[in-house]
């Protein structure tokens, strides 16, 4: 059997990123879990725009989200590569960090103009992290990885974002 391809994808942040955690107040790693909830949200907005139908695997009610049954193989396109109950995503994700610098929380202000008085703004990034980091991404289920996944994570890393809270400046 043929050796599966992976792809490793070197990155430098240019704005702090964001992937959460335990602690709202604390984030030290760049989190392979964000980045594939972010390729899984670009996957589904291109079949949808491309008019296909595409569950929503968090629902609680079984008739809107894919369950792989062998017999039927009926699951949407999104489900095909990222997988669902009883089939496996078509591809691993792992984030290898080189060095990366933990920010701490500082204020943002915002001086808004209303009726000629002047009212400041205060909120505040909370730390994020910022430097050098690998993706790397490995077929699981086919000799070589599906291009859309290269696709989507194009999407995302020159008009989208990594991680979360993007509205903040992050990502």
């Amino acid at each position: 059997m043929p050796k599966p391809e992976t792809i490793t994808i070197k990155l430098k942040t240019v704005t702090p990123v964001w992937t959460g955690g335990i602690d709202r107040n604390k984030m030290e790693y760049i989190k392979g879990s964000s980045i594939m909830g972010g390729l899984r949200f670009w996957a589904e907005a291109y079949f949808r725009a491309l008019g296909n139908e595409v569950c929503n695997i968090t629902s609680k009610n079984p008739k809107k989200k894919c369950i792989y049954d062998e017999n039927k193989r009926d699951i949407c396109s999104v489900c095909d590569l990222f997988g669902c109950t009883g089939k496996s995503r078509t591809f691993l994700l792992k984030v290898n960090v080189h060095k990366l610098n933990v920010m701490h929380p500082h204020p943002i202000k915002l001086e808004i103009y209303k009726s000629g008085k002047k009212r400041i703004v205060k909120w505040y990034f909370r730390p994020g992290v910022m430097g050098n980091f690998d993706i790397k991404i490995t077929s699981l289920l086919a000799e070589r990885i599906d291009p859309h996944v290269l696709f989507f994570l194009k999407i995302m890393l020159n008009w989208g974002t990594i991680g979360a809270q993007d509205q903040y400046g992050y990502g």
